[in-house]
């Protein structure tokens, strides 16, 4: 699935066993979305600042969650 919204919030989660970080965002009128673990473009951002920016995402939902394989800043 790929999708375009605002981010409302963002949470860091727990990290992974071999200490990667790991975090959850929630799209207007989508749903909430998880990092994968140990994923290396988690990186590449400052979470916090996410909050009111337009994101593109690349997910899947396996099970219960969607977990982004790739994020986009728009603009």
């Amino acid at each position: 699935m790929n999708a375009q919204g605002k981010v409302t919030a963002v949470k860091r989660l727990n990290n992974t066993r071999v200490g990667n970080p790991m975090y959850s965002i929630e799209l207007e009128g989508l749903g909430t979305f998880k990092t994968p673990a140990n994923a290396g473009w988690v990186y590449a951002y400052t979470w916090r600042d996410l909050v009111g920016k337009t994101v593109y995402v690349e997910a899947h939902k396996p099970r219960t969650n969607w977990i982004m394989h790739d994020m986009r800043v728009a603009g």
